[in-house]
């Protein structure tokens, strides 16, 4: 569902297109999710080693079962917080984190080992999503919810969705970690899915909040939320499904993943930030000094 912004993340880590003669190692921190570390495995091949790192012993698991399904033997799975990472200095040519970094309980501690981990010249790339205003897959429902239930005002900083939606507040912690290299870019691309009620489905599976609320309500009230829903997402003629808000970004019609658009812009500095119907790609690289020493 996310691939177009994986590949962007991988363009902005510098991640081969073609599979390396051997040595090449990244990690995906948070990759619980498992689809970012089984699709990068398959591409680079037995020349790579590719880590799956989640703090959730179960998506471990998950992951791991996924990895010897697929028969990728270059892909490894392992326990460990983004916080605190269990592998060496230096140990990786690229770290990809897709949408876990709005999460963590110490985001520039993150920041600091993602980098403590890099080789030099090493490149790490986050992809969050951007502001709610600017992101229909996930407006949708809030919109009509909001008409439902009070909520207060969410703290801007508290772990969620829209932490660093903000351009440059997820640049601004890596510079502070001293990362070099800094850029910020947008993306745009589609979510293709068969159906409404398959939106609705995934949608309301990734919030817990939102699940919750949902599960308190009367049947009555959570069925007028899901056809307000619906009604806000006209149905598009040529494609036989819904299309949210907007015009492109997250339309409903057939599972297939478009490739992403070109970036309309960038502003550089030391990430690289893309924005995907509200995703935010950063990206650092680690430098050598004149004197042999990383940045830290």
């Amino acid at each position: 569902m996310y691939r177009p912004l994986t590949i962007a993340m991988c363009r902005e880590a510098a991640v081969p297109e073609t599979a390396p003669a051997s040595g090449y190692s990244l990690m995906d921190v948070a990759g619980g999710t498992r689809d970012v570390a089984l699709d990068v495995a398959a591409g680079l091949g037995r020349g790579a080693t590719v880590w799956c790192a989640d703090m959730v012993p179960e998506m471990v698991a998950q992951a791991a079962r996924a990895a010897a399904s697929a028969g990728l033997t270059n892909m490894h799975c392992k326990e460990s917080r983004a916080e605190s990472l269990s592998f060496e200095d230096a140990t990786f040519d690229a770290v990809l984190c897709r949408f876990g970094v709005m999460f963590f309980s110490n985001p520039q501690e993150s920041v600091r080992e993602a980098l403590r981990v890099l080789k030099p010249g090493g490149r790490v790339a986050y992809g969050v999503w951007g502001t709610r205003a600017a992101n229909p897959f996930h407006r949708v429902l809030l919109d009509v919810l909001d008409r439902h239930v009070d909520r207060p005002a969410p703290d801007p900083d508290a772990p969620g969705a829209f932490r660093h939606a903000s351009p440059g507040k997820l640049a601004s912690i890596l510079r502070e970690a001293s990362a070099a290299d800094v850029r910020e870019t947008t993306i745009c691309f589609n979510i293709d899915l068969p159906s409404f009620d398959r939106y609705f489905e995934i949608r309301t599976a990734m919030s817990d909040t939102l699940l919750d609320k949902l599960r308190l309500m009367p049947d009555a009230e959570r069925e007028t939320i899901q056809g307000r829903g619906r009604a806000r997402c006209p149905a598009v003629p040529d494609t036989r499904g819904h299309q949210l808000p907007d015009g492109d970004p997250n339309r409903f019609r057939v599972p297939v993943c478009p490739p992403a658009h070109p970036a309309r812009h960038e502003r550089r500095s030391v990430v690289s930030h893309v924005l995907t119907n509200a995703s935010t790609i950063v990206s650092a690289r680690v430098w050598l000094t004149q004197a042999g020493q990383r940045l830290r």
